[in-house]
């Protein structure tokens, strides 16, 4: 009888779902969950606690009214307020430099750095000559805290086509970071090589979501 029981038991327990595949459905009194897990507000987990709330918070953003949160590269030049603008008075407008044919972009100064999930987002817009225009988180670290250790990529979610016509188009991109290998977090704009080139940026913001797995906003 006994041995009769055991394996009634095996072959129930081969019946019953991992509890991977249960945590996180919804539940009530009238749908407990299994024993290893507990209904928290509704959705079965492995812990009687409730998972803390995600918060977010922005911690850069550029008005477009001075250059000072930024440094140029590849003798690219900055001029603010520009027009025309996606939303308000002004825009910033990223030029090439006059001279021969050379990647160029900006970088925001440091952003103060936390465990959680950076957030960037704009708005860019060709200039009168078109480029290719890339929105990049990076994360800095190493003793002096300028060692580039992660960028983020030239992915289509990040990039304005250099064909993307004449309108504000949005961009984005996000980096997962942790204080502890982290010394820095810096915004940039990556621009292709092109004689005359330029690029308007409007709304650039960088967000912070901590305390969960809260995503960009």
């Amino acid at each position: 009888m006994r041995a009769t029981v055991g394996a009634l038991l095996i072959i129930l327990s081969g019946c019953l779902p991992p509890l991977s595949a249960v945590e996180g459905k919804a539940c009530d009194e009238a749908h407990p969950c299994p024993d290893d897990l507990f209904c928290v507000d509704d959705v079965c987990r492995v812990s009687a606690t409730p998972p803390p709330t995600p918060t977010t918070r922005q911690v850069f953003g550029d008005d477009c009214e001075s250059t000072a949160n930024w440094v140029l590269s590849g003798g690219s030049k900055l001029f603010v307020p520009s027009t025309p603008a996606f939303s308000g008075a002004a825009s910033c407008r990223l030029q090439a430099s006059d001279g021969p044919a050379t990647a160029f972009g900006l970088e925001s100064q440091a952003i103060a750095v936390q465990d959680g999930l950076y957030c960037a987002s704009a708005f860019l817009r060709p200039g009168a000559v078109p480029a290719r225009a890339t929105l990049v988180l990076r994360r800095y670290g190493g003793p002096t805290g300028t060692t580039l250790v992660e960028e983020t990529p030239m992915s289509p979610l990040a990039t304005l086509a250099a064909d993307a016509g004449l309108g504000f188009q949005p961009v984005s991109a996000k980096l997962p970071v942790e204080l502890a290998t982290t010394a820095g977090v810096k915004v940039a704009l990556s621009v292709e090589a092109r004689v005359g080139a330029s690029v308007l940026f409007d709304q650039l913001v960088v967000t912070l979501t901590t305390g969960g797995d809260g995503g960009c906003p």
